[in-house]
């Protein structure tokens, strides 16, 4: 009866639509009632035996999770204000969003060179713009690759 329901909304919404009398803005309540058909299909899904076992398995997990995605974020917080207190005055390397000038954009940058993408070119830009800050900048960031990859390495094994 539901899905009769639903269909014969969806109908009427299309007719209208097509004849210029309902306007989108209009039209949301029935795209919310359409997409409720999920609904069904998660009513289906409980009669398999492993969705159950899936399903508890991922709520028990669900607050480990958190407290890692957590710890990440306090060793972003963390050497992005090292960033910036040790790089916020060096110049540009090459974008203009890869710069260590205050939290939130050495916070951005953390999380790009945390994920693997390009960091030794950074690195290499970083080093070529101040020579004399050769050990200092190698040092920062092999210490928060280091980090990092251990407690993502943590999360996929977790999960």
């Amino acid at each position: 009866m539901f899905d009769f329901g639903v269909s014969i909304v969806s109908s009427l919404d299309s007719v209208l639509f097509i004849m210029g009398r309902c306007h989108e803005s209009k039209s949301m309540l029935v795209r919310i009632v359409r997409s409720m058909r999920i609904l069904r299909v998660l009513r289906i899904l409980r009669v398999f035996r492993g969705f159950e076992v899936a399903t508890l398995a991922i709520s028990c997990v669900s607050a480990h999770i958190v407290s890692v995605a957590q710890l990440l974020l306090i060793l972003i917080f963390i050497f992005s204000n090292i960033g910036v207190a040790l790089f916020g005055d060096f110049s540009s390397t090459g974008s203009r969003y890869a710069k260590f000038e205050n939290e939130l954009s050495s916070m951005q940058l953390l999380f790009v060179l945390m994920t693997g993408e390009a960091w030794t070119d950074f690195m290499e830009a970083m080093v070529q713009s101040n020579e004399n800050s050769y050990l200092r900048i190698v040092l920062t960031f092999v210490i928060f690759l280091t980090l990092s990859k251990l407690i993502l390495e943590n999360l996929f094994v977790m999960v």
